[in-house]
């Protein structure tokens, strides 16, 4: 028993609450983007942050490199191919990857750079098990350098290393020992 005007008028009513919701809906979806986009920021600075801590320490790495380090020679990443011995991801287990570090081979005298694996760890790839290395890192922790260095086997499959402060003398002369 409505009347048309009723029903124009419900009709209506129904189409602005409708529009209304939708108005809603939209708001919410762009506050929900906004602050999607605000967390992606947020991690993109941390991230941004973290790879300049990593090439600090690539370029401090170079310096030493350049300085004391280079009768070491680099691996080709076919190296150890021919090896007999399984093949293992060596990895770094420490939770923070801001640093890089190498695998010193001292059988062949000869060193890797690691890199990050798909856990974000960082890791040496494609190495003999039985090796005997050496782990050197260098990060950067309130722009100043620090070194860890580990001597292990590959048999480990994984390292941890402590970080300790050097002095550009006291880590050169460290390196002159790899």
């Amino acid at each position: 028993n409505q009347t048309l005007s009723d029903f124009l008028y419900s009709d209506s009513t129904n189409v602005k609450l409708i529009r209304k919701i939708k108005d809603q809906n939209e708001q919410r979806e762009r506050e929900q983007i906004a602050k999607e986009q605000k967390t992606k920021d947020s991690t993109n600075k941390v991230v941004e942050a973290q790879y300049a801590k990593i090439a600090k320490a690539d370029s401090i790495f170079e310096d030493f490199n350049a300085l004391s380090i280079t009768k070491l020679g680099w691996i080709n990443c076919d190296r150890f191919n021919n090896d007999p011995n399984e093949k293992i991801e060596f990895v770094i287990e420490n939770e923070d990857i801001s640093f890089q570090a190498r695998l010193v081979f001292t059988d062949i005298k000869s060193m890797m750079p690691s890199r990050l694996n798909n856990n974000n760890k960082n890791c040496f790839s494609n190495i003999p098990l039985n090796k005997n290395v050496r782990v050197v890192a260098i990060r950067i922790t309130d722009s100043e350098p620090y070194i860890a260095l580990a001597e292990t086997n590959t048999n480990t499959k994984t390292c941890k290393l402590e970080f300790k402060k050097y002095s550009k003398k006291e880590a050169l002369k460290l390196f002159e020992g790899l």
